[in-house]
């Protein structure tokens, strides 16, 4: 009784107190995803967005709901970002209330819009509770996929990631990726809302367990039937977590240091490896013109084998540097670099400053050391090294976008190198490393992922861990490459189309009942 009055009290709040509740639903619902994973937050918060939509009296109702709950939403999910700043606080510590608020503002124009396109599709006096859960839901993920391509996209904070608690559950992303799953948990998340509006629909709490356990029950079976995938027995990773401060990392004085830091710890393994694994811009020097250091990585090199790290490149023009890379070099036991794979998504403010003949008037500039904007590199394939499967090589969060990843042709493995010191002891290091096992699950194909703070790891085509380094700790990661499936996944093939479908279904089934409750009012 005192939630149907609470709700009751939703269509009588001024505007301020509503987006406060908003605000408070959305940050709630963040407690879904990693490193928190609190499920139930979804049976909480969207049923009150829901209903608070359902009371809203005219277009801005709509979307400060919305728009509450979005920047609730991300302000608690993304709090993280604030931490880049900070790292050089003397020139950049100023944007912090920028960087924590100002972003999931802006994203949060997505979910005010989800809001507002609701309310005109399903309007409070004409549609039934049950049509706006589903147009909801279609319009919600519809945000998600926009928020992940508009603007070189950001897909962070996917709502389906919250199955990647477990490795049973994290086995639905072999069906229809994250996307998919995102419908899923929004639909079962906000179908409680119905309660409210008739609470002789009794079937409504078994719905969202109906739609739930399928997806629990495909994971416990694919992980019981699949035949076991085997690892590479003449593969031998090591993957290297050296775990330098970003405020140290480019440092004059500590160049020299951090390099032999690097050397030290690629030797303290056990076992013998012959591809060893840094992460990126691991070296704080341009390798590929540093033939010194070059020869000092081949000494510690066993004969035959290959070191890929993540590295900064350079050309030069009348004596200066006029384009830097964010590439991974391959160097031989020669010290010699074999191949390169230059990163093609860029980070805008971190790597490169927008429209920066405008933005540079106000101070602003990239957070990443130097001067000079990086550039993206050329559309590339598969990257092949002798002794190596074919390869596809991400850099940092190019691990974030599924079809990116997934595209053709199929790779054997995925090298992720990253460095996420920029974040500190934070969620996001956690957020990126489950982001990145979600790819090695969508794709059948194992996952091999080096960071310089954390979290490195090596990920099995099913997604489970091998070996695992935590935050902020240095040391090696010995273990043999695990194999791909020997057949790609539901998602692989058919990357989008699964979550394209049931979007379309529930879009068209959330029209018809609209209708159909618009002409049973008619005639009542």
């Amino acid at each position: 009784m005192r939630l149907l009055t609470f709700v009751g009290k939703l269509s009588g709040m001024n505007t301020g107190r509503a987006c406060i509740v908003a605000f408070i639903c959305g940050a709630g619902l963040a407690l879904a995803l990693p490193p928190v994973y609190f499920f139930p937050a979804v049976f909480l918060a969207f049923p009150f967005l829901i209903w608070q939509l359902s009371s809203a009296h005219n277009l801005r109702d709509a979307f400060v709901a919305g728009w509450g709950f979005g920047f609730g939403f991300f302000v608690a999910g993304l709090y993280w970002i604030g931490n880049a700043v900070l790292v050089d606080a003397d020139r950049f510590g100023w944007l912090w209330p920028f960087a924590v608020s100002g972003l999931p503002a802006f994203l949060a124009l997505f979910t005010g819009a989800v809001t507002v396109a609701t309310h005109i599709l399903v309007p409070p006096e004409k549609g039934s509770v049950i049509s706006r859960v589903m147009i909801f839901t279609a319009m919600w993920v519809f945000a998600e996929w926009l928020r992940g391509h508009v603007l070189t996209g950001f897909p962070w904070n996917l709502i389906g990631y919250t199955w990647s608690v477990s490795d049973v559950s994290a086995q639905s992303y072999a069906l229809g990726g994250v996307a998919l799953m995102s419908v899923i948990t929004v639909l079962a998340g906000a179908l409680p809302a119905v309660l409210i509006a008739d609470r002789k629909s009794v079937y409504i709490w078994i719905l969202p367990i109906l739609l739930v356990l399928p997806f629990l029950g495909f994971g416990a079976w694919r992980l019981q039937t699949t035949d076991a995938v085997g690892v590479h027995e003449d593969i031998r990773l090591r993957i290297v977590q050296p775990n330098i401060p970003q405020h140290l990392k480019w440092r004059q004085d500590q160049k020299r240091l951090n390099f032999e830091k690097l050397l030290a710890i690629s030797g303290t393994g056990e076992t013998a490896f012959n591809y060893l694994v840094w992460p990126e811009s691991a070296a704080p020097f341009f390798l590929e013109n540093e033939v010194e250091r070059r020869r000092d990585i081949a000494a510690i090199l066993p004969t035959g084998s290959h070191l890929l790290t993540g590295a900064i490149r350079y050309r030069a023009a009348a004596g200066r540097i006029s384009k830097l890379w964010n590439s991974i070099l391959v160097i031989d036991h020669h010290g010699e670099v074999i191949g390169h794979y230059d990163k093609i998504h860029l980070v805008p403010f971190g790597e490169y400053l927008p429209k920066r003949e405008i933005l540079s008037r106000v101070g602003l500039d990239k957070l990443a050391a130097g001067a000079i904007d990086y550039v993206a590199g050329h559309e590339a394939g598969l990257m092949e090294v002798d002794g190596l499967p074919p390869f596809r090589a991400l850099i940092c969060y190019e691990v974030v976008f599924p079809n990116e990843v997934a595209k053709n042709p199929r790779p054997a493995w995925l090298l992720n190198v990253t460095n996420d010191a920029w974040y500190g002891d934070s969620s996001g290091p956690r957020q990126h490393f489950e982001i990145a096992r979600a790819r090695a699950i969508e794709n059948g194909v194992p996952m091999v992922r080096a960071a310089n703070t954390g979290i490195s790891g090596i990920v099995d085509s099913f997604g489970r861990v091998v070996g695992k380094l935590p935050m902020n700790t240095s040391g090696v990661i010995d273990a043999n490459l695990p194999e791909k499936l020997p057949q790609p996944t539901i998602y692989a093939q058919y990357r989008e189309w699964p979550f394209t479908g049931t979007v379309g279904i529930l879009f068209a089934f959330g029209l018809f009942l609209r209708i159909k409750n618009t002409r049973q009012n008619g005639k009542n």
